[in-house]
């Protein structure tokens, strides 16, 4: 006795509510440097940060070169960062990361 599959009938509304984030998923991460990304996406959390909100490079201008070369796009490989004790260091690489 062969069995036939038919599809779900799915309704249009949630079939378009499924579809459209999907497609989006399966674009490619907009090419941005670390320190764009980390302006356009990092929340700071009131736990961890003395300014808690949104990420802003303008507010660590010395850390934007550090965070550009830890970029996919930037030609270096090694990165050495010598810094105070209290220089945001762990911001910078996480940004990187989490890109």
């Amino acid at each position: 006795m062969a069995t036939t599959i038919r599809p779900l009938d799915v309704p249009e509304s949630i079939s378009s509510a499924v579809d459209v984030p999907f497609e989006t998923a399966l674009l490619p991460d907009p090419d941005l440097d670390v320190s764009e990304w980390a302006d356009e996406y990092r929340t700071l959390s009131r736990v961890s940060a003395g300014e808690p909100g949104r990420w802003r490079t303008t507010r660590t201008p010395f850390l934007r070169e550090i965070m550009d070369c830890l970029s996919p796009s930037s030609p270096f490989t090694r990165v050495v960062f010598v810094k105070p004790v209290e220089a945001d260091a762990g911001y910078a690489s996480t940004s990187s990361i989490s890109r």
